[in-house]
């Protein structure tokens, strides 16, 4: 059964990626899965690449390098726990378990999470939290 889902989810996903193909949001949707999803989440090592993913997203790109890198490790940990134990994980609750020791990152996520991917939706965004697209 388990083995099933797992199929019938990684067919999904490859028809969405292929239905996805020439849409301007596409590059934002794979971003956000590398860094956000669970699966991801627990195999991205923090190097150059994943750091790449995150200055794509302009909430992100202005936390330093050390920063971020230093903030997704503890994310990654918590995710890391929850799925060891077998619990299911929520990505924003997670993020905000540890807004105390890393704030800065917690605020930047939170923010890529929400803002839309399409081009019209995303400037609307950004005018409403402040931070200039092109930044």
């Amino acid at each position: 059964m388990r083995d099933t889902l797992i199929q019938l989810g990684l067919k999904c996903h490859k028809m969405l990626q292929s239905l996805m193909e020439h849409v301007t949001a596409r590059q934002h949707i794979l971003h956000m899965t590398r860094l956000f999803h669970p699966r991801h989440i627990v195999s991205n090592v923090a190097d150059v690449h994943l750091y790449r993913a995150a200055k794509t997203f302009p909430v992100l790109s202005h936390l330093p390098k050390q920063e971020f890198l230093a903030g997704y490790f503890t994310f990654q940990v918590q995710v890391f726990e929850l799925l060891r134990e077998m619990k299911p994980v929520d990505v924003v609750s997670v993020l905000l378990g540890i807004q105390d020791s890393r704030k800065n990152f917690v605020s930047c996520a939170v923010s890529a999470l929400t803002i839309p991917p399409s081009n019209a939706d995303s400037e609307r965004a950004f005018l409403h939290t402040g931070i200039s697209p092109q930044t």
